[in-house]
């Protein structure tokens, strides 16, 4: 099978209603337009340059232990979220059971510990 000439072109522009960067990624072979999925665009950040700036500084102010405090905190809230969601779909499950589907989403389940499975 012969590929024809591949041409990639990507584009930033702001969203006229949000005002968000998006990025959209075209895709021609030869020079018919290919389907690149149904998402186009998608915002690189919904934080402003300004807003972004100040993170920036406040995080290059941290200790290394500050920062990686941090990222266990960011860690941990995502874990909890993640329950939150097996809870709102499975009411009727036990806790050990959340627990369990959180490690099976997390690990799949050939690598759950025995006990788990």
């Amino acid at each position: 099978m012969k590929l024809g000439h591949v041409t990639e072109i990507s584009e930033e522009n702001s969203d006229q209603i949000t005002g968000m960067r998006l990025s959209t990624r075209k895709i021609w072979v030869d020079d018919t337009p290919v389907e690149t999925g149904n998402i186009l665009a998608m915002p690189l950040s919904d934080t402003s340059p300004s807003a972004r700036a100040v993170q920036l500084q406040i995080q290059r102010a941290m200790s290394g232990e500050r920062r990686l405090l941090l990222a266990l905190e960011m860690s941990l809230f995502t874990r909890e979220l993640a329950k939150e969601g097996i809870r709102r779909d499975h009411p009727e499950w036990s806790e050990a059971e959340v627990k369990r589907e959180s490690l099976r989403r997390a690990f799949l389940p050939g690598l759950a510990p025995a006990q788990l499975r």
